[in-house]
């Protein structure tokens, strides 16, 4: 949809309304084709060159054409608040002149969303740091007090972010010293053909307690039985709607996973119950991963003592943590204590609370089709528990 009807909208509005009124006579048709055309070559790659959200090409062609899809989308938003701005003028009495048909202006406004485009491209390509937080347990286990949890999310490997930047993320990580490593989805997009290698550099994970690993939205859009089957040979203990218990001295931890929301879409595969990821579990402290925050107040009345996310990228840049931060009920990045729903029937937890905690991660990395950041940063969270004092 974005990409087949959306896009192609807005470079048709960008002509006619920040184009087509800087011309005169005869060129302001002879540009059109041309420039429709140049700023459809993005979307056109994507679809010649494998799945649309995958495409397979070399990262210089992906970096060229998502700074030139960067470049409409931001020059079309600032014409259309441009136009928004003069009509609100208007209607309120004031004459706008001829500022909006400004040569001037359109150069300082492609000048202004190249520079963004620019640093928002640097920011994004960077490495993620290591990011150390702090969360409060209510009546968290003694034995527990400063167990440290390594959170990648959101990897997204593709022809842009390639087995050189993910060995680099296994590096930094490993040099934290986690406890454990949980990794909450968007592993990768595209095929297991193409991409199990820019993903194999995750086999040099280690820690004490294991890596594990849930599934996220992007799993599904290609080679869903592919990644199921090919996850857990890189030492991932992958959970699907399952828990597994491991030990820390004498103290349980129980580490739960789902799959993802995204599954509503597949016929066939199964959707995330956190009931039956539980089921079985001991009373213990348990830990939950699933990609999308957006059921935490649901989540928040059953036995879970930390809930993990990712799916947010933190919005990324600030119109779209904007957009991010409704879609996902309020829920954009970092630590929230969320009240249950009281409309779903409240099961004991291990550590009686008042309120779930609950992470969002920010994201480890990003999808190839929106590389800026502006405002956030690619990240690996060290999660260090500590004794909420009463």
């Amino acid at each position: 949809m974005r990409f087949t009807v959306i896009f192609p909208l807005i470079i048709l509005f960008l002509y006619l309304r920040g184009v087509y009124p800087l011309f005169r006579g005869p060129l302001r048709w002879i540009l059109c084709p041309v420039f429709i055309v140049l700023a459809m070559v993005p979307t056109a790659l994507r679809f010649t060159h494998g799945p649309m959200v995958a495409p397979v090409l070399p990262e210089i062609w992906l970096v060229w054409a998502n700074t030139l899809q960067m470049l409409v989308l931001g020059m079309a938003l600032i014409t259309g608040l441009r136009d928004i701005s003069a009509i609100v003028l208007h209607l309120c009495g004031r004459h706008t002149g001829s500022w909006a048909r400004s040569r001037k202006g359109a150069a300082a406004s492609l000048a202004l969303v190249a520079a963004l485009t620019a640093y928002g491209t640097w920011n994004g390509m960077k490495l993620p740091v290591v990011d150390e937080r702090e969360i409060a347990i209510e009546n968290l286990p003694a034995e527990l007090e400063g167990l440290r949890i390594a959170q990648i999310s959101d990897i997204h490997a593709s022809a842009l972010l390639r087995a050189e930047r993910t060995a680099e993320i296994v590096r930094r990580t490993m040099a934290a010293r986690p406890d454990m490593v949980l990794i909450t989805g968007d592993f990768v997009d595209g095929q297991v053909a193409d991409r199990a290698v820019d993903l194999a550099p995750l086999k040099k994970l280690s820690a004490p307690l294991g890596v594990w690993g849930c599934e996220g939205n992007h799993e599904h859009y290609v080679d869903y039985p592919g990644w199921r089957a090919f996850l857990p040979t890189l030492g991932v203990g992958m959970l699907y709607n399952m828990h597994a218990v491991v030990m820390r001295g004498d103290t349980p931890i129980v580490i739960a996973g789902t799959t993802d929301f995204n599954a509503v879409k597949f016929p066939g595969r199964e959707l995330p119950d956190v009931d039956k990821a539980l089921e079985g579990a001991p009373r213990a402290f348990t830990i939950l991963m699933i990609h999308q925050p957006i059921k935490a107040r649901g989540i928040a009345a059953k036995p879970i003592d930390l809930m993990l996310s990712g799916h947010t990228h933190g919005g990324q840049t600030p119109l779209v943590m904007m957009i991010a931060k409704i879609l996902n009920k309020g829920l954009l990045e970092g630590l929230y204590r969320i009240e249950p729903d009281p409309s779903v029937p409240q099961r004991t937890a291990f550590t009686r609370r008042r309120a779930m905690p609950a992470f969002v991660q920010t994201g480890t990395q990003f999808w190839n089709g929106y590389p800026l950041r502006i405002g956030t940063r690619n990240e690996i969270t060290i999660l260090r528990l500590t004794r909420q004092k009463q």
